[in-house]
């Protein structure tokens, strides 16, 4: 769970909770945080950011979780979102100061940069993988403001292609396998986009109780359902 006092794990065989390997401290609150889960590595790591720009991560020992890696993004503030892909060990992160960075975890849990560029107007809410095939993949931004989605290239962060979704977007699931993708329309509720082409399929209204803000959404049962929330206390 993450929150304004620090992370926090819990079991949830004996749902008891874990201790931790370090608590808040000076990195501000957690804001973002992946699973890493190597193929090459029987151990678990979970890696966290802060929103004062710093990434740390944890590391599974025998049931316990230890401290082995804390750094500052480039340009530090907020991070907004970060993914891990297990296939090829990448792990990618955004920021509010619309930077992007990728990095190669190794079996350590260290990170090791493969590139960090700037997209300029470009507030990145959330970023993810787009697998196409079995091989490659790229990077897809969606931008809060904006309301773009950026295409970058997984090696250097160039961007391959720009679609625009016409609204601002408060969060972000994709489902690269069905090629859709649903985000959460500050102003409308839950919208269906295919990924292909970026047109939107379909919009289910979700009703602000005040004014419109920042929502969570997410696929279940795949890809057959989805989970929105709201302002007003109501799961839809």
């Amino acid at each position: 769970i993450k929150g304004k006092d620090g992370l926090r794990l819990w079991d949830l065989k004996c749902m008891e909770q874990l201790e931790r390997p370090s608590g808040l401290g000076h990195r501000g609150p957690v804001t973002a945080l992946s699973w890493i889960n190597r193929e090459d590595e029987p151990d678990d790591g979970l890696i966290y950011g802060t929103a004062l720009g710093h990434l740390i991560c944890w590391k599974e020992t025998k049931g316990c979780f230890e401290e082995v890696f804390c750094a500052q993004m480039a340009i530090p503030s907020e991070i907004t979102g970060l993914v891990f892909d297990a296939a090829t060990n990448c792990l990618t992160v955004c920021n509010r100061n619309s930077a992007v960075q990728a990095f190669v975890v190794d079996t350590k849990m260290e990170l090791h940069q493969l590139f960090s560029v700037i997209i300029d107007n470009h507030l990145p809410k959330a970023i993810t993988f787009h697998h196409v095939g079995s091989k490659h993949k790229d990077i897809l931004t969606f931008g809060m403001h904006d309301g773009f989605i950026h295409m970058l290239c997984v090696t250097d962060g160039v961007i391959q292609r720009t679609q625009n979704t016409g609204t601002k977007i408060g969060n972000v699931a994709l489902n690269s396998r069905k090629g859709v993708f649903c985000i959460d329309d500050i102003f409308q509720g839950v919208a269906i986009y295919r990924l292909d082409t970026g047109t939107r399929t379909r919009t289910y209204t979700v009703q602000n109780a005040k004014t419109a803000r920042l929502k969570a959404v997410t696929f279940a049962e795949d890809c057959s359902l989805i989970i929105a929330a709201s302002d007003h206390g109501i799961v839809h």
